[in-house]
């Protein structure tokens, strides 16, 4: 029987919106010659969760509710360079499951073009979240909680997107604190979320093995 992907204590589901995107037509657009010649917007192709879901390293545009590209972001990569984590073991409620493995600060990398709207930060680490096949979901933000080592800290190279004037690019590298155990291998899929659209980067099977063995804290 396959066990859960992340231990008891740390899952929760109740912060995500299931809210898939869409983009309704205003009726804004002057009169086309004929019917064949207006163009019907689309919504985005959306999971279960609301998702745009691509894997990871491929491009993808989320848009706004008008079908405005928010945020394009490609090149997304995981480095392990400089960074490090936490044993289950030193995590009580963990250990009192019996479960092994570790919480590993891993740099999320890629390459931002955003629009018209400002955001005081993009690609943010508490705008992203985990998940695996059987849609069990934690976030970010609350992994880092179960430690104080993972607190208020980042790998070597994390370069946050601040600031960042509208219509302009930047490349970016933020700090996720990720469960990998064990006998799961961790999440199957990486979340990002802004202004209510969310994108889900899979990720390719054993992509953990391929970032080296973990330097712990301690």
């Amino acid at each position: 029987m396959k066990r859960s992907l992340f231990p008891a204590v740390a899952f929760t589901i109740s912060a995500l919106t299931l809210a898939g995107c869409s983009n309704d037509d205003d009726g804004g657009f002057e009169p086309a010659a004929t019917p064949a010649e207006a163009p019907a917007e689309q919504a985005q192709e959306t999971n279960e969760r609301g998702a745009v879901e691509v894997d990871l390293g491929e491009p993808v545009t989320l848009t706004d509710d008008t079908g405005t590209p928010l945020i394009t972001i490609t090149n997304s990569r995981l480095d392990a360079t400089g960074c490090k984590a936490v044993s289950y073991d030193d995590i009580p409620a963990f250990a009192a499951e019996g479960v092994t493995g570790e919480i590993r600060q891993i740099k999320f990398v890629a390459d931002v073009e955003v629009g018209d709207q400002e955001y005081a930060q993009w690609l943010w680490s508490s705008d992203f979240y985990f998940t695996n096949d059987d849609s069990e979901v934690v976030q970010n933000i609350q992994v880092a909680s179960y430690h104080d080592d993972l607190l208020g800290t980042s790998c070597e190279g994390d370069t946050s997107i601040i600031d960042l004037p509208p219509n302009s690019k930047a490349k970016g590298a933020t700090s996720l604190d990720i469960p990998i155990g064990s006998e799961n291998g961790g999440p199957t899929i990486i979340g990002y979320e802004v202004n209510g659209n969310r994108v889900e980067w899979r990720l390719p099977e054993g992509w953990a093995d391929e970032l080296g063995e973990p330097v712990f804290f301690r």
